[in-house]
């Protein structure tokens, strides 16, 4: 575990005691947007623990001497109280859970509050998250059916345990189930989790967060009458389906589109698990599993032996896998590959399609430039000479000096009008251009032709993890942010903007910008809606990190985009 990082003041320094000396902070574990999670000892009773601290990043800041944590903006007050008040709903809610016996829930021991801001204490697990035992995993960065049986029955205990209590996580994901050292699975991270009340009703409306890859329609689409526990066994399957295969799981749309032939599982994966995983995740959520028990019972009837799944992954052999490959291609590998092919023939002619076009609409505006310029010059020329009668009617003839003046007073007032009309002609095209405080989106599309057409949208109202955003760019054929484009964000509490690009919604891409509400601002690549690379700089001090971002959960909470490998940096440019 990492020690808290030098050049910057979002974390207690090592030493930091809380309660009155109760606890000692150790070392920083992780981070992520609402808290600061440390590893910490009880001193009263020799115990290891983990601490996790509510601090907004973009909105909080410390005081390096008090390590009192306050809002950098009055404005935004209201909004830390709120969250912070959920934090500790938060808190309450799996301090309850844990007391019910369930082995597979992190346990939370005590919460309070103290330094401006709110804390709870929760067992330290000696382990790591589901996420980075995957991807570490040999030879092909997958787990054993076996063992992902065993994770997938303790998932089931904690998620009948939260179920039972009207309670939804709505963020189960391979960094929110931690592996310990035992092989226990637990279900951490209750920081979206949504309460029902008894009669079904939900007892809060606030927005719902999610993770892309892991997250059904209904939850996408903010539908909160129609959440359940349905809506936790399609994250539970998509984490099934990364254990298995080390891939990220199909987004729905996929699914709607290509149904089985979306997952393409490993062919040593057996068709029980299989079935399992294509049933927890169908679209449509009235086809999938409607509680842990039905779940049970299916695999009761299905995996009459699960002690007789694989317990180690299959390696074909090099020399026979290139054979089949080569000379004797299964009909489904076949069809993939063709089907590939035809994908990026299409994707060729379409690109070479757009750059045609593109040529054919700047060589015409080319044209009718040099037309106008061609114009306006003969104008000038064919105007009639001004004449000293026209100007004092005397008969005296006019001088060569005078006829250039007057000449010259001839072409300042062309070109002045000329000024004007192009000034006239700017102003009209920005106040035609300033749109209200709120539009509907304005649809953008290339002349028609026989291949797709590409689709660009102003101010589009939209929305992720991060809070409700207006969007203009490039959109895919589902209407998400697909290619370049710029998100405004309306009620994030810590995003402002972002401009980069886009993959079907996600944010991800090498050329992003990206800015807090508090004016720090991130310059570099996105991978999968997170910090990858790049500079981040903190506006208060002028600080600044360069390096690569954590995409990877920490225990024991997940810490997506933090600083991980790379240098702090004072204003001046000197190594911290």
């Amino acid at each position: 575990m990492s020690n808290n990082m030098n050049g910057s003041s979002s974390y207690m320094p090592v030493g930091t005691t809380l309660q009155a000396g109760k606890y000692r902070i150790e070392s920083h574990l992780a981070s992520g947007g609402f808290g600061n999670t440390y590893k910490a000892k009880n001193l009263f009773f020799d115990e290891i623990v983990a601490i996790k601290e509510f601090y907004m990043k973009g909105v909080t800041h410390r005081d390096a001497e008090t390590q009192n944590v306050s809002v950098s903006n009055s404005d935004n007050e209201p909004m830390f109280i709120e969250q912070k008040e959920k934090f500790l709903k938060e808190a309450r809610r799996i301090y309850k859970l844990s007391k019910l016996g369930c082995k597979n829930i992190v346990d939370v021991k005590d919460f309070f509050e103290e330094n401006g801001t709110a804390y709870y204490v929760m067992g330290y697990i000696e382990g790591q998250p589901l996420s980075k035992k995957t991807k570490e995993a040999k030879p092909e960065h997958r787990l054993p059916q076996r063992e992902v049986y065993e994770y997938l029955m303790q998932v089931l205990d904690a998620l009948e345990v939260v179920h039972d209590k009207n309670l939804f996580h709505l963020d189960l994901k391979p960094g929110n189930v931690m592996i310990d050292y035992e092989g226990r699975a637990m279900l951490i991270d209750f920081g979206a989790s949504k309460q029902t009340n008894p009669d079904g009703g939900e007892a809060t409306r606030t927005a719902l967060c999610y993770t892309p890859g892991y997250a059904p329609l209904e939850q996408m689409e903010q539908d909160l009458d129609n959440i359940g526990p349905w809506t936790d066994l399609y994250a539970l399957g998509a984490t099934l389906f990364f254990a298995l295969t080390g891939k990220t799981p199909p987004k729905p749309i996929k699914l709607i589109q290509e149904g089985e032939e979306a997952f393409r599982f490993p062919d040593d994966i057996v068709p029980g698990m299989r079935q399992l995983v294509v049933r927890l995740m169908m679209p449509n959520r009235t086809e999938r599993f409607q509680s842990v028990d039905e779940v049970r019972q299916w695999i009761q009837k299905n995996l009459k032996k699960p002690e007789k799944l694989p317990d180690v992954v299959e390696t074909p052999d090099d020399e026979e896998e290139t054979e089949v490959i080569v000379k004797r291609p299964d009909k489904e590998k076949k069809d993939r590959l063709e089907r590939e092919k035809r994908e990026k023939e299409k994707r060729e002619r379409e690109r070479e399609e757009r750059e045609r076009q593109e040529k054919e609409k700047k060589e015409k505006e080319k044209r009718e430039r040099e037309a106008r310029e061609k114009k306006e010059r003969e104008k000038i020329k064919i105007a009639p000479p001004v004449s000293s009668d026209s100007l004092d009617n005397t008969d005296t003839p006019e001088s060569p000096v005078l006829s250039s003046m007057l000449g010259l007073k001839k072409y300042a007032l062309v070109g002045g009008a000329a000024f004007i009309a192009i000034l006239l002609g700017v102003i009209g095209l920005k106040t035609c251009g300033s749109a209200p405080e709120e539009k509907t989106p304005v649809v953008a599309t290339t002349p028609q032709t026989s291949t797709p057409e590409t689709i660009t949208v102003e101010n589009m109202k939209a929305s992720n993890q991060l809070g409700d955003y207006l969007y203009t760019g490039a959109v895919d054929a589902d209407s998400l942010p697909h290619g370049k484009g710029e998100a405004i964000f309306s009620n994030s509490p810590t995003a402002k903007s972002y401009k980069g690009t886009f993959v079907h919604g996600v944010m991800d891409g090498s050329d992003a910008e990206y800015v807090f509400q508090n004016g720090d601002t991130f310059i570099g690549s996105f991978k999968d809606g997170h910090f990858d690379e790049g500079k981040l700089t903190i506006a208060q001090t002028g600080e600044y990190y360069v390096g690569k971002f954590n995409n990877e959960g920490v225990p024991p909470t997940d810490a997506d985009g933090n600083p991980t490998a790379g240098n702090w940096y004072d204003k001046d440019g000197n190594q911290l």
